[in-house]
């Protein structure tokens, strides 16, 4: 049985432990699967990825947790909900922070070219500007434009951020990305979106490739294909657009300061910019000149 929360009781015994090796984690109990996802305000202290249990079952702040039907563990509303829909497969470029993800060299718009493969730079990864960023992998369109604004089973679409990783700084290619999380409910994605279509083409023929993200539909509900199709059609991108419905990203950012902005230098996939709120992209934005090396 699948079920989402919306609040764990402090009577529950939440408790808050040191973060495990990897980021995310499998807890297997039973049958019953539970996607939490637990405010920091119940820990006492304040890193975005947290290793919690509850009643001494431990389970993850961005995973799932199999509950063993023994314990009858009883269930209020949580603040939040946001994890995987289904058990993932080991990656070792985003679980193991100690390797690298190797994927073909014509893959996406980051990739070398020809036929050999390149290695996603190793961990560990980070959530704060100087970390390196964990190979985020989402289901979108590159263009939706090109495909007249349709997300369906046919024009969607695996995209990653090893698609633009470009190690060798190959200026016919991306050099910097900038990744911003938004929902159809913020007003204010609203109205960075309006002109993030016009600061792209500024933008991108400079070395910067633009990545929106989709999270909650206008119903704080999981982001669906219509929802992409919708965004994407009413402020004319051209430029990728993915889904987030496990809202991934939530690792960086409380979703009701949304939207979220960050910057990636490409050449080494560190972060050189992460924040909340209204972000300016247009042709005066220093971050993005700085990031450009200019």
């Amino acid at each position: 049985m699948l079920v989402r929360l919306e609040s764990v009781s402090p009577a529950q015994n939440l408790r808050c432990k040191r973060p495990p090796k990897r980021a995310e984690g499998w807890f297997r109990a039973g049958d019953d699967m539970i996607d939490c996802f637990v405010a920091e305000s119940q820990c006492g202290d304040t890193a975005g990825d947290k290793n919690l249990s509850l009643d001494g079952v431990p389970f993850m702040r961005t995973g799932w947790l199999i509950a063993a039907s023994a314990l009858s563990i009883p269930l209020l509303l949580v603040a939040a909900c946001s994890s995987d829909p289904a058990a993932p497969e080991i990656d070792e470029g985003i679980d193991n922070q100690e390797a690298g993800t190797s994927f073909g060299g014509s893959s996406g718009q980051g990739g070398s070219g020809g036929g050999g493969s390149v290695a996603y730079p190793p961990g560990p990864y980070g959530h704060a500007v100087g970390n390196v960023v964990q190979d985020f992998q989402f289901t979108g369109l590159m263009n939706p434009k090109a495909v007249d604004y349709v997300a369906d089973n046919s024009t969607l679409k695996p995209i990653a951020l090893h698609d633009f990783y470009n190690p060798t700084k190959d200026t016919s290619k991306p050099r910097v990305l900038f990744v911003t999380a938004s929902a159809r409910w913020c007003s204010v994605c609203a109205s960075q979106a309006t002109s993030a279509q016009a600061d792209r083409a500024y933008w991108q023929p400079k070395g910067i490739e633009f990545l929106e993200t989709m999270f909650e539909d206008e119903n704080n509900e999981p982001a669906e294909p219509a929802d992409l199709t919708f965004w994407a059609k009413k402020y004319k991108f051209e430029f990728p657009t993915v889904l987030d419905p496990q809202l991934k990203l939530g690792v960086f950012f409380d979703k009701s300061a949304a939207p979220f902005n960050m910057i990636i230098d490409l050449s080494n996939m560190t972060i050189v910019y992460a924040g909340t709120g209204l972000f300016d992209a247009g042709q005066g934005n220093t971050d993005f000149s700085k990031a450009l090396g200019e």
